[in-house]
């Protein structure tokens, strides 16, 4: 199973923090428009454990903003990133998860914020494939340089897409 992604150690201008008590990260990026930002992930934070996953935001660059299938639309707004958050049930989760495993049917919405500036965005998170595994994700176009926060907003799977046995033996 894949397991959650190690942080990489970052140029200080593009470190990101993490925010306390909260499953929000620090999208802390000096964007500098260029290749070497273009083909770098970045880690946003260290892994937040919380309620039995562990939960952990990067972002690509544009260059990786195609997919498939492409809706219409998809591509005709500019993009400066590719947002993703890769979600892992924990040891002692309470939801009958194998620890490492990615968590399915969640509906995440994201905020980002400019920091020193009214700018925000936000949007839905969709679920992704790439040759990494499985993650959820969006392309998202900024406001230029500057040091940005990202909050997530993670909800549970409704009662209409996905069950769980309840018995002693396999529940």
């Amino acid at each position: 199973m894949k397991q959650p992604p190690s942080p990489l150690t970052l140029p200080r201008s593009m470190q990101m923090k993490r925010k306390p008590a909260a499953i929000a990260t620090a999208l802390v990026a000096t964007m500098a428009f260029g290749p070497a930002l273009a083909q770098e992930t970045r880690i946003s934070h260290e892994p937040v454990m919380k309620n039995g996953l562990i939960i952990s935001a990067a972002y690509l660059g544009r260059e990786h903003a195609a997919m498939a299938p492409m809706m219409p639309g998809m591509m005709d707004a500019p993009v400066d990133i590719h947002l993703e958050t890769d979600i892992y049930a924990d040891k002692g989760n309470k939801q009958g998860l194998q620890p490492g495993s990615w968590v399915p049917y969640l509906t995440i919405t994201y905020q980002i914020t400019k920091k020193g500036s009214s700018w925000s965005t936000f949007g839905p998170y969709m679920p992704m494939v790439a040759n990494d595994g499985l993650h959820y994700g969006n392309n998202v176009k900024l406001d230029g340089p500057g040091t940005y926060d990202l909050k997530l907003n993670i909800e549970p799977p409704p009662y209409a897409a996905f069950y769980r046995h309840t018995d002693k033996e396999i529940g």
